[in-house]
């Protein structure tokens, strides 16, 4: 018995590989390849990226002056006032 088989898992085995011909890419294969495979996951990310900045953004900007001082209260500081040149 191979000692190896003890170890690994069934499932590596069936696997299906891959003919060395196929495997040899060129260079502008490669390229296109990786090219798909980063914009298939910033096509995934970006959404969650756009709330976020989004929040943020609200978050900072969108809450009137007089209404962050439960905000500052729940983080520990003093509430900062923004005079209007700001």
């Amino acid at each position: 018995m191979n000692p190896v088989k003890l170890l690994v898992e069934p499932w590596v085995f069936d696997i299906p590989s891959v003919s060395n011909a196929a495997a040899r890419l060129g260079w502008d294969a490669r390229f296109a390849q990786g090219w798909q495979h980063v914009r298939d996951i910033v096509l995934k990310v970006a959404p969650y990226i756009v709330a976020g900045v989004g929040v943020s953004a609200w978050s900072v900007s969108g809450a009137p002056v007089g209404d962050n001082d439960d905000i500052s209260a729940l983080a520990g500081l003093a509430a900062v006032e923004c005079d209007p040149a700001c």
